[in-house]
């Protein structure tokens, strides 16, 4: 999955929202859509996992994937 995209739209939407409310509609169930799969994909147990004697979020994108967590924060704190 392309994390990049959902940082993308909720930009893109955010931008048309006072310009064109059909296009920034569209761009709104794309986005759902993505969070749907998303939300599918990360583990939401709330435990640890320990790589190199430091415990980490397991639901961490592919389990140590923070960079790519950083991304889905900062997309979900724009809608």
């Amino acid at each position: 999955m392309e994390l990049a995209r959902i940082w993308a739209l909720t930009e893109a939407e955010k931008f048309y929202q006072g310009k064109d409310q059909l296009f920034s509609g569209k761009i709104k169930k794309h986005l759902t859509v993505t969070i749907d799969a998303l939300d599918k994909w990360l583990n939401k147990e709330n435990r640890t996992l320990n790589y190199g004697g430091y415990d980490i979020p397991a639901w961490l994108p592919y389990e140590t994937g923070a960079d790519q967590a950083a991304v889905i924060v900062k997309s979900f704190c724009l809608l």
